[in-house]
């Protein structure tokens, strides 16, 4: 039997990458589609992270 649902899963990947020349950059890439987006950011403190994603 093979069953299929019409919602499809999706996995994100955050990761914090650096610091590159003292600047860290969190990255966020989409499993499925491999649509990524990377920004800066002046500190790598949970807030500066969190407000990043917003």
């Amino acid at each position: 039997m093979n069953s299929q649902t019409e919602v499809s899963c999706f996995h994100i990947d955050l990761s914090l990458v650096g610091p590159i020349r003292g600047t860290p950059y969190p990255t966020l890439i989409d499993s499925l589609s491999k649509w990524f987006e990377v920004i800066s950011i002046k500190s790598d403190a949970t807030g500066a992270v969190i407000n990043s994603l917003r």
